[in-house]
């Protein structure tokens, strides 16, 4: 059976406690068409998390469904009280993304599986925290999709220079 969609006896068993499961990989490698399927298909009580930023939402785009758009200085706020699992700064142009501890703990122990989609840096922070949590890594143009994050993970091309939350 899949391990996504094992039957209703397994799923009550190890859903008591939920599952942290975290998609990443470099933008354009099909992270965002996995999990309209995985969301479409999966059995599991999954729930997806909404990253902070500190850009501006582009036309469209609706606070707390797509991301929680904070000021900057509300952000630092939050960083500076440890509120976030994990926060970059990206591409050093003064944005900040970061997944906030309260979108991920309180559905974690209501049984849910969180689903974060991060980029690599990311999900090693988070694996800081979850080391049990389930990590595929997408890779653009095909092969394997998924890797346990045992080794270093290395992209080429467009890797993000990033400052940490702590820096």
């Amino acid at each position: 059976m899949d391990s996504l969609t094992d039957s209703p006896a397994t799923l009550a068993m190890q859903t008591a406690v939920g599952k942290l499961v975290v998609i990443s990989g470099p933008s354009g490698a099909g992270k965002t068409t996995l999990l309209k399927r995985l969301y479409a298909n999966c059995t599991r009580p999954l729930k997806a998390s909404v990253s902070a930023t500190t850009r501006p939402p582009r036309p469209g785009e609706v606070d707390g469904i797509d991301y929680h758009f904070l000021s900057r200085e509300e952000f630092a706020r939050r960083r500076e009280a440890g509120e976030f699992l994990e926060c970059f700064e990206v591409y050093q142009r003064g944005d900040w993304y970061g997944t906030l501890k309260s979108e991920v703990a309180p559905s974690l122990a209501a049984g849910k599986w969180v689903v974060l989609e991060i980029d690599v840096q990311g999900t090693l922070a988070v694996l800081q925290h979850y080391p049990d949590a389930v990590t595929i890594f997408v890779r653009p143009g095909g092969g394997p999709a998924r890797t346990r994050f045992g080794r270093p993970i290395s992209i080429s091309g467009r890797q993000r220079r990033r400052r940490p939350c702590g820096a």
